[in-house]
Formats: structure tokens, sequence, C-alpha cells
């Protein structure tokens, strides 16, 4: 969406040419507790792979799409 981004060095992968999936905003914040596997365990439960495929996809589309459009 081009807005701002948690991923390290996106701006120099950029210039570089390299495409970056950014998946540190596909969490709701106020969905954190329910998105992991158990409140003593903060790896991501069902539902949040399951966010974390939608918004893979979501970005990864056009690159597949049209790879010489950039």
């Amino acid at each position: 969406d081009g807005g701002p981004t948690d991923v390290p060095h996106a701006d120099e992968l950029a210039r570089a040419g390299i495409d970056v999936l950014d998946l540190s905003k596909v969490y709701p914040k106020d969905q954190y507790a329910q998105l992991r596997v158990a409140p003593w365990d903060d790896h991501p439960n069902a539902a949040a792979h399951r966010l974390i495929a939608d918004e893979i996809f979501r970005q990864l589309t056009p690159m597949i799409a049209d790879p010489i459009a950039k």
C-alpha cells in the first residue's frame, strides 16, 4: 500500500530492485492475544497463519502476475 514499513533496510532493498513482503502489520494490535498458540507461547495459531497467508497472497499476486511491470 506504499505506507511506512517495519522491514529493516526496506528502502535499500527497494532501490536494489528486491521485492520485500512486509508482514509487519498483519496482526491487528487488539487481537495479539487471540492469535497466539497459548498464553505462554507467542507462536501464531491457525487463525494467525490464515492472516499471514492472506497477506502473502495479497502482496505476492501482483509480483507474479506482472514481474516485468516494475
